[in-house]
C-alpha cells in the first residue's frame, strides 16, 4: 500500500465509524478517487476542478441531488476536517447534494471544486471506469 492509499484510507476511517465503513460503496469510492487510475482526465488543476457525473454523485449522496438525503443518518459522518470536529447527520448537516460536495472531498481534493454535470459530459464515474477496465481486461 502506498503512502498516498493509507492517507486515502486513514481518512475514509475518521469519516465512518468502523461498523459502517464498508456500508457505502459510493461513498468509499469518492473518497478514493486520488488513486483512481483514470480520475486525471476529470479534473483540472490549473482551475482546481474535480468534475463528477451527475449519476455518480446521486449514488454518493443517495438521492436526487437539490434534496437533502438520509442515506448516511445512521451511521453519521465525522467532520474530522473542521477546526470542531463532530459527528453529524447528513439530513441536518447539508441540504442538497451541492453543498455536500462543496465541504466534502476526497483526500488530496481539499481545495479543489467539485463540478457535477450530466453523464455525457466527460466526468468521473466509477461504474464507467469499472465497465471500461472489465471491457479492457475482456479484450
Amino acid at each position: 500500500m502506498t503512502t498516498h492509499d493509507n492517507a486515502i484510507n486513514g481518512a475514509y476511517e475518521h469519516l465512518l465509524s468502523s461498523s459502517c465503513q464498508r456500508s457505502f460503496a459510493d461513498l468509499e469510492a469518492y473518497f478514493c478517487t486520488g488513486c483512481n487510475p483514470v480520475s486525471g482526465d476529470y479534473m483540472n488543476n490549473a482551475q482546481r476542478t474535480l468534475t463528477l457525473c451527475r449519476n455518480y454523485a446521486e449514488r454518493v449522496w443517495g438521492g436526487q441531488l437539490e434534496l437533502p438525503s438520509d442515506s448516511f443518518d445512521s451511521c453519521g459522518l465525522n467532520t474530522y476536517w473542521r477546526a470542531n470536529s463532530t459527528t453529524v447527520m447528513q439530513s441536518k448537516e447539508w441540504p442538497n447534494a451541492y453543498a455536500f460536495f462543496a465541504e466534502v472531498k476526497p483526500p488530496y481534493f481539499e481545495g479543489y471544486t467539485v463540478r457535477v454535470v450530466p453523464d455525457d459530459e466527460p466526468c468521473f464515474d466509477i461504474g464507467k471506469t469499472l465497465a471500461l477496465l472489465g471491457l479492457a481486461l475482456l479484450s
